[in-house]
């Protein structure tokens, strides 16, 4: 998604303040660049027999619409040396020696002794394994020898080591352009996929917001702070167990390249960091050169609105929710409904 202004600082001397041009979102222009003559990716030019969903878990449903009759379930195990993740790739590894019914090349090609769970995406599609093991079928595990297509802009930049802020955007790419699980998204840590898909597109709404309503033509990450969260992203994965010795999709390519596909923690801790917009990490341009602009004639919303309430600040109770970003969190994640077995203790500090 790409951001541009359409409207001068003398346009917002007309109006009241925090006029929207326009908001939450009506009245814009959205294009959508298709390839194929319907939308729906992958699953429209994919009409193979049997394909399907490869991991039939709850990791593929919306927060606020769940589906709850999926046939899977993947755990996070992504803390290396812990009983669970042990155990975990104990019972993997005995499920896909069995199911390779003891046939030597595709386990020796498949199956590594060198890397924790998790250390690779897990994919345990349906009727895989048992395919390799098929008399008409060869197993190829030499890598590509040459890719033909160039890429340009951003994805010349992001070839070897991409950097974002927060899987959101890029600096250095003013107007900014918005990704939807660009590097280091949480689109495999333990919880449904599409929450975080939906946590993105909420960040991405309220910059647009904000952009809506203040006198500012384009604006992007500061590169400093990609830089910080690159440098924080090394430094923790190497408590995982995707840092083991691995070629993964979460890795640019080797085995030795930085892990920057997915994101550094759970996908709860990545909710968290982006709840609330830190424009202390974007850098602003000013249209006219003034960033108070937006103040616009020194009228309000509320004395423009004839249907709204003018004494709305006086309340017969104090009935705001928290400020303090704890008290906040306690009230999303519900803190206090769920029952506590007696001597269960908190996961220890990593």
């Amino acid at each position: 998604m790409v951001l541009k202004s359409f409207a001068s600082p003398k346009w917002r001397l007309d109006t009241p303040i925090h006029t929207e041009r326009p908001r939450h979102i009506s009245g814009f222009s959205l294009i959508v660049y298709e390839k194929n003559p319907e939308v729906s990716g992958t699953w429209y030019e994919n009409r193979y027999p049997g394909c399907a969903c490869d991991v039939n878990s709850h990791n593929y449903t919306w927060s606020f619409e769940p589906k709850t009759d999926w046939s899977g379930l993947i755990l996070p195990v992504f803390f290396k040396g812990t009983d669970t993740n042990n155990a975990a790739r104990n019972l993997m590894l005995k499920k896909m020696k069995e199911k390779l019914a003891g046939n030597k090349e595709p386990a020796d090609g498949l199956i590594s002794t060198t890397f924790a769970l998790s250390c690779r995406r897990l994919t345990p599609g349906t009727g895989y394994l048992e395919v390799l093991v098929k008399p008409n079928v060869q197993v190829v595990f030499s890598g590509v020898t040459e890719v033909t297509e160039q890429g340009v802009n951003l994805q010349v930049v992001w070839t070897q080591d991409p950097e974002s802020y927060l899987g959101l955007a890029a600096a250095d790419f003013p107007p900014t352009i918005f990704s939807i699980l660009g590097p280091n998204s949480p689109n495999w840590n333990g919880a449904p996929l599409l929450i975080g898909v939906k946590a993105q597109a909420d960040y991405i709404v309220k910059m647009i917001d904000y952009w809506q309503t203040h006198n500012i033509p384009s604006f992007a990450p500061d590169a400093a702070a990609v830089r910080d969260f690159a440098a924080y992203r090394n430094q923790f994965m190497t408590k995982t167990v995707w840092a083991d010795p691995s070629r993964s999709w979460y890795r640019s390519g080797s085995s030795k390249d930085k892990i920057t596909a997915i994101w550094p923690a759970s996908t709860l801790h990545y909710l968290e960091t982006i709840r609330q917009v830190r424009f202390e990490n974007w850098i602003f341009e000013y249209e006219g050169g003034n960033r108070f602009t937006y103040l616009e004639i020194g009228q309000s919303q509320t004395e423009t609105n004839l249907d709204a309430d003018l004494a709305c600040c006086v309340r017969e109770e104090d009935d705001d929710l928290p400020l303090a970003r704890n008290r906040m969190i306690r009230i999303i994640n519900k803190t206090g409904i769920v029952i506590v077995a007696e001597g269960t203790e908190a996961p220890p500090n990593v």
